[in-house]
């Protein structure tokens, strides 16, 4: 069974090895996207995230973190930097403090509403849904820089590399069936204190900034 959760991107500058392997994200569907309430699942327990400063927003309420989960594609986190190469991240890391009577299991409600549980140690990631840019018009997500590569690290580990389309259709990272396509690879798995990391190693330049925008990152997950 697959469920569906918020969480957001980490940043490291590191070379890439030529043999880690490279994952093509693909346009998904607007249909073939669970509506954004559907995607917030949540354990109950706090998941700790981090990123790279955010730009300041003199006419708007923020660009932060925040913003990247929020089913809101108006809004947006859109980084600090100016230097489109500059070191740009977002972090997660799963819940570090168990709960005291039932420290095997995450408890969460499903995207049917129903009460669920899913023991830690084979929670993994299945897929990524990234809505790229700032999307709030296409003159926002024309103006400022897109993610064109990303480094996904699994803890200490490099997992792969994501190269994504420039473009404003929501697009989709199947993990699973990469996974299942090549069985010598490792799942992305994210038990207790488990960390996932997105390293920014290249950008599709902006018009007029050089600042990384990205509305939306929605993390499918799956179990057993």
């Amino acid at each position: 069974m697959n469920y569906l959760l918020f969480i957001a991107i980490c940043f490291l500058t590191h070379e890439v090895p030529d043999s880690l392997p490279v994952i093509q994200a693909y346009d998904a569907e607007e249909s073939s996207l669970l509506s954004f309430d559907s995607f917030r699942t949540r354990y109950g327990e706090s998941w700790l995230i981090s990123a790279s400063p955010s730009m300041p927003c003199a006419d708007c309420d923020s660009f932060h973190l925040d913003n990247i989960f929020d089913g809101d594609l108006a809004t947006a986190w859109i980084s600090a930097a100016e230097d489109a190469q500059a070191s740009e991240y977002i972090c997660v890391q799963s819940p570090l403090a168990p709960d005291p009577e039932n420290e095997q299991y995450f408890y969460f409600t499903d995207i049917w509403g129903d009460e669920d549980r899913i023991t830690k140690d084979i929670f993994c990631v299945s897929s990524f849904y990234i809505y790229n840019g700032w999307q709030k018009s296409p003159d926002t997500w024309r103006e400022y820089s897109r993610i064109k590569r990303i480094l996904v690290w699994n803890n200490d580990r490099m997992y792969c590399v994501i190269e994504l389309e420039d473009t404003m259709c929501p697009q989709i990272v199947d993990i699973l069936r990469f996974v299942i396509d090549n069985p010598e690879r490792w799942h992305i798995n994210m038990p207790y204190g488990d960390r996932l990391k997105f390293e920014i190693i290249d950008v599709y330049p902006g018009d007029t900034y050089q600042n990384i925008g990205v509305s939306e990152l929605l993390i499918g997950w799956s179990a057993g």
